[in-house]
């Protein structure tokens, strides 16, 4: 509910008025008082008059009560001229008001939200934060709200005014629930074979406060070793699309995902894909499998060689192995390593020989 507006001598606007008797249940409403009223009076977003005395006749919770009118003698979030036994219970609201005092109740003005839950003898877990809407006639609640004003579940509101689910163990206060919409929007994400690496494909529909991916990869979806990292577009509404290269001749499933970082830390893991790549023999003059790998790394020949250097260094550039390979040696066009003792990580492979020189990554998990 937006601005009222009453022209009395005395009596001001108020967003809920409740004149007399009970049974009645206050539940995810938002009630915003900007406009300034005509008079000098008592404006409140939820007046309770003297004439309401039934015993837990009022059940309050999960509201949004907000005044920031400028103009009245006392502007309260709650005016109740009765007992606060009335209220069978009186939580998890959100009170804020642009006067002096919050509220009143017992007599008395309540100048801060400690002072109001002592008044009520409850709402412990009642909020004074100063909502922030999309508008003065839109009170849905953007960004900087949302998590500031969680509610308590309550099942017989399922939905929001707008006919959005409401969450089912922190819905919003008020009548909005905030749409908690991933900070990326992946469209779509695959794996594509090639004669001597699998291309990664991904498009976004949209972005916002993105900072880069990060690409795993895995033999059984349960250890994941790195194969680099994409700078993300940061904030975008139109399509982007990302690729990335990556070694793998292995001929069983080998899966993929991605982890999408904010700027502010935060994270969303994707849902993996997998690949099952053939190895072309007569494509591929040096090939490198499996990869990636954890106990034999082969090396497969497919061209007539004279000579056959071999490097293949850590991740911080350490030399590990450095060999050279005559013809003879070559002619049974396998080389095979046993790199069970190798710790966990990315090496990179250099293969030089006569009009050949080739660069590989692998990864040892």
């Amino acid at each position: 509910m937006g601005d009222v507006d009453y022209a009395g001598n005395y009596w001001n606007g108020y967003g809920i008025f409740i004149y007399s008797g009970g049974g009645y249940k206050i539940y995810h409403n938002t009630i915003s008082l900007a406009a300034n009223q005509s008079n000098n009076g008592y404006p409140a977003c939820f007046y309770i008059h003297s004439n309401v005395s039934t015993v837990g006749g009022i059940d309050v919770r999960n509201n949004i009560f907000n005044i920031s009118a400028t103009i009245g003698d006392q502007r309260y979030a709650v005016l109740s001229n009765a007992n606060s036994n009335v209220f069978s219970a009186i939580d998890y609201n959100d009170y804020y008001t642009s006067a002096t005092n919050l509220g009143y109740i017992g007599g008395s003005n309540r100048q801060v939200l400690s002072n109001w839950q002592t008044g009520t003898g409850q709402d412990i877990n009642s909020k004074n934060v100063s909502p922030a809407f999309i508008s003065s006639t839109n009170l849905n609640i953007t960004p900087s709200t949302d998590g500031l004003i969680d509610g308590t579940p309550l099942a017989s509101v399922a939905k929001d005014h707008d006919d959005e689910t409401r969450s089912l163990t922190k819905p919003d206060m008020g009548a909005d629930e905030y749409s908690h919409a991933l900070p990326v929007e992946l469209i779509n994400f695959k794996g594509i074979c090639q004669d001597t690496f699998v291309l990664l494909e991904w498009t976004t529909a949209s972005e916002t406060n993105s900072s880069y991916f990060l690409i795993e990869t895995s033999l059984n979806l349960l250890n994941w070793s790195k194969l680099g990292t994409i700078t993300a577009k940061g904030n975008s509404n139109n399509l982007s699309s990302y690729v990335f290269n990556t070694n793998n001749l292995n001929e069983r499933i080998v899966y993929y995902r991605l982890t999408e970082f904010d700027n502010d830390g935060s994270s969303t893991i994707y849902d993996p894909i997998f690949t099952k790549c053939s190895i072309d023999l007569n494509t591929n003059p040096v090939l490198i499998f499996p990869n990636p790998l954890h106990d034999l790394l082969k090396i497969v020949i497919n061209r007539q060689l004279k000579v056959l250097n071999l490097q293949i260094y850590d991740e911080q550039g350490r030399l590990i192995i450095n060999e050279k390979y005559k013809e003879s040696e070559l002619a049974s066009g396998l080389l095979e390593y046993s790199i069970s003792s190798w710790a966990r990580g990315l090496y990179y492979v250099k293969i030089s020989a006569e009009n050949l020189t080739q660069f590989e990554k692998i990864i040892v998990y």
